[in-house]
């Protein structure tokens, strides 16, 4: 019994919507067909000043945008042959783990970029971008640190 009732209302309801999602009332039709009291908008003497200042920043953070995808571009590629020139050699451990923190960090700022619309101005971009310049300081160290272990390395080999 408890189950016949259910299935009743659960029929009678999905009725009901369906009648108003395919009669709806009279009242929402005539507010459709009547035109909207508006007053008249007047932009102030000024709008086409504001208007040009946003294409200016617009423009700026593009330009600056594109640098940070350059940037981010040269360590990606400084990364990948940072990686392959890391391939079979032995560090001490502190520095192993201090190479691994620099390639870490590097591929931290790669893992999700920000696109063009998350910032809000071109400092914000410029800020990114000394943070890209920072790591690849960083990983141009851990280059230096690789050429000498293979300077030392050439050298006990013959």
């Amino acid at each position: 019994m408890k189950i016949k009732l259910s299935i009743g209302l659960v029929v009678i309801i999905v009725l009901v919507v369906l009648y108003f999602v395919f009669f709806p009332s009279r009242l929402s039709e005539h507010q459709a067909l009547q035109p909207a009291a508006t007053t008249p908008v007047t932009e102030p003497a000024a709008a086409g000043t504001g208007e040009d200042k946003e294409q200016e920043r617009r423009a700026a953070m593009q330009a600056a945008y594109q640098k940070l995808e350059a940037a981010r571009t040269a360590l990606r590629q400084h990364l990948g042959l940072l990686k392959t020139d890391l391939w079979d050699v032995e560090l001490p451990a502190d520095q192993a783990r201090r190479v691994t923190e620099n390639l870490k960090e590097g591929y931290a700022l790669l893992r999700n970029p920000l696109l063009l619309g998350a910032f809000h101005d071109s400092q914000e971009i410029q800020l990114e971008i000394k943070k890209i310049e920072a790591v690849e300081e960083k990983l141009a160290g851990v280059g230096k640190l690789l050429d000498q272990v293979r300077a030392g390395k050439d050298a006990k080999d013959p």
